[in-house]
């Protein structure tokens, strides 16, 4: 039997009807594949932004983290459509996840407001009965105590704290004879005034230390300088684990904090009370939840700048935050570096606002 010989006119005709008829199957395979990215996509967009929206306990392994993070990972499968060509979903793909940081931005305002306006050292608000508060994670160091108070503040909250004789020291370089000081073995207080220790059960298990706090200037204040419990830091969000951490952790900080808010409740009125510190928890969180409707987070209410406080080098939480009562009206706040803690510091300026007998409010202007 003779082989079959082919012309070579007729191989390149074959070849061209079988890429031809595989040209059409590709193209359908890559646009299933693309649409159904955009569907896995969509349904992963919807439920972290329902995360961050309900804030739910079993939620927290997803809130802990800044919620760019997340978009860095939808914008991934935008590349993966890329790959298949698929030109249109990809332009709705990274639409759809640029919109997640927008939502969930804390107080995106204060990128304009004041035109990043800050107090320096020694300029004061210019109204009557101002208070400058700052706090800082010392991360146990008397240098980084040393950067904060040469803000001048009057009240001065710190954690992970350097030890009593080197604040003794750092207290009286600051305030002279009329300074005092409360310190612990995590949180501490200086005051340009008299500090009196508050025992509460908070305070004795290391949360925070509680003080009536008499200023110089006359103005009586219940203050906490706190630390809640640290996060987990887990990655391995496949582990049903590490999700039952960081719900766990969560429900500890509510606690700490609902304690430490009923323990200095009991001693002055939400009005004129101060909670500054190291809340181990980011801007928004559930956690805050436990605080009563008359304290107010400084930043939000004044805030200028770039709030975030951690890393220091690269602030992506604010977790140092500044809460006063109703009776504290913020005109300023704003993260500060620092280059003695991993942390920066928050500085508050705050106005006392007075009562008079007809129930009328005087902002000292």
């Amino acid at each position: 039997m003779k082989p079959r010989i082919y012309a070579t006119h007729d191989i390149s005709h074959q070849l061209d009807l079988h890429m031809s008829n595989e040209r059409p199957t590709l193209k359908r395979s890559r646009l299933s594949l693309g649409r159904a990215a955009f569907a896995g996509s969509l349904v992963l967009f919807v439920f972290i932004a329902v995360c961050y929206w309900r804030r739910f306990d079993g939620c927290a392994a997803i809130t802990v983290f800044p919620a760019w993070a997340w978009m860095i990972l939808g914008l991934l499968v935008a590349v993966v459509q890329c790959w298949l060509h698929q030109d249109r979903l990809v332009l709705a793909t990274v639409t759809l996840w640029l919109l997640l940081p927008l939502l969930c931005a804390d107080a995106p305002e204060s990128l304009l407001r004041g035109a990043w306006r800050t107090l320096r050292p020694g300029e004061t608000a210019n109204e009557a009965r101002s208070i400058r508060v700052v706090t800082l994670n010392c991360a146990a160091t008397v240098q980084a105590a040393v950067e904060a108070a040469a803000l001048e503040p009057d009240l001065l909250l710190l954690q992970e704290s350097p030890s009593a004789s080197q604040l003794e020291t750092l207290c009286k370089e600051l305030y002279g004879e009329e300074g005092q000081m409360l310190w612990g073995p995590d949180c501490s207080i200086l005051a340009r005034g008299e500090v009196a220790s508050i025992v509460s059960p908070a305070a004795q298990r290391g949360e925070c230390v509680l003080a009536r706090v008499r200023l110089a200037s006359g103005v009586d204040l219940v203050v906490a300088s706190l630390r809640l419990h640290p996060v987990p830091l887990r990655l391995d969000l496949w582990s049903p684990d590490c999700w039952r951490a960081y719900t766990e952790n969560r429900r500890i900080q509510r606690r700490q904090l609902q304690a430490i808010v009923n323990d200095a409740s009991s001693h002055s009125d939400a009005s004129l009370l101060i909670l500054g510190g190291d809340f181990n928890a980011p801007a928004g969180d559930a956690v805050f939840d436990a605080l009563p409707p008359e304290l107010s987070d400084a930043f939000r209410t004044a805030g200028v700048g770039w709030g975030n406080t951690i890393l220091n080098a690269w602030p992506v939480h604010r977790i140092d935050q500044i809460w006063a009562g109703s009776r504290l009206r913020a005109i300023t706040a704003y993260a500060h570096a620092t280059r003695h803690s991993d942390h920066r510091m928050v500085v508050g300026e705050f106005v006392v606002d007075t009562i008079h007998s007809r129930g009328q409010i005087d902002s000292g202007e």
